[in-house]
């Protein structure tokens, strides 16, 4: 359960109602549940892979990764098909897990906010699930000796609008890129490298609205698929609002090591 600052909500139902062909019709038939980088290519499904890959030089080839937040396993099957990473996978939403599974992925249904770690992973990939995390600093503290790298990319708030604090998904309020730095070098971990792609994600959000415009306002939707569809036709519901979406929400990639960790992959 997590508490948003008005209600109490269970963020496995949360996330594991609607029908899985709902999900595809709207987020593609891979299940790339994140924004894709479209800085090369028009085709969606090209531009969601690519998110993942942009980390690959950053990620040693067969290495032991932590996908905290795997969602429907589509990142954590790439890595493994096409980087050769042994990943471990844990969601909150015991549909995903199962999911993941059956794809033959290692996932584990799991609230990260009381996950321990266990094994040693060369890095933690944070891929659009750090911004719901409440208690984000007791988990990189307990990440610390335990992982040699994180690597986290995060929906964020512009530094010069800390104020006002939007949330998303019925989950904890952003940061801003100055705030998660500050956070993960409070943590003991140093920052090697940040970069703003919002720029590149933007045609997602058309992407998804014109996936929800062809199934039609019959379509039973409800949960994390009614708040998606809700987001993304307010943000596109006019360019200026676009425009003011780039520029006041970043979509940031960091790549940050651990002081502590030995580095050492797991066995």
């Amino acid at each position: 359960m997590e508490y948003d600052g008005n209600t109490l909500t269970d963020l496995n139902a949360f996330y594991s109602k609607n029908d899985i062909s709902l999900w595809k019709q709207v987020i593609g038939d891979d299940l790339h549940y994140h924004f894709g980088d479209f800085s090369d290519t028009v085709n969606p499904a090209e531009a969601l892979r690519q998110t993942v890959r942009n980390f690959y030089s950053a990620i040693p080839f067969g290495s032991n990764l932590l996908d905290a937040g795997c969602g429907w396993g589509a990142p954590a099957g790439l890595l493994a098909r096409e980087h050769g990473c042994n990943v471990t996978g844990i969601t909150i939403s015991s549909t995903q897990a199962e999911y993941c599974r059956n794809l033959g992925l290692n996932a584990h249904h799991m609230n990260l906010e009381e996950f321990e770690p266990e094994s040693t992973f060369d890095t933690v990939l944070f891929l659009e699930s750090f911004e719901h995390i409440v208690e984000k600093a007791q988990l990189l503290k307990r990440l610390q000796s335990r992982c040699r790298q994180i690597i986290v990319s995060s929906n964020a708030w512009g530094d010069g609008n800390a104020i006002y604090r939007p949330t998303f998904g019925l989950s904890s309020a952003v940061s801003t890129p100055l705030e998660l730095c500050a956070l993960l070098r409070h943590c003991g971990y140093e920052v090697q490298s940040i970069r703003d792609r919002r720029p590149q994600s933007l045609p997602t959000l058309r992407y998804w609205k014109d996936n929800f415009d062809r199934l039609g306002e019959k379509a039973r939707i409800d949960s994390q698929l009614r708040v998606l569809k809700d987001y993304t036709n307010w943000i596109t519901a006019s360019p200026a609002r676009l425009q003011e979406f780039e520029q006041n929400a970043p979509l940031v990639d960091i790549v940050a090591r651990s002081s502590l960790a030995d580095g050492g992959s797991s066995t």
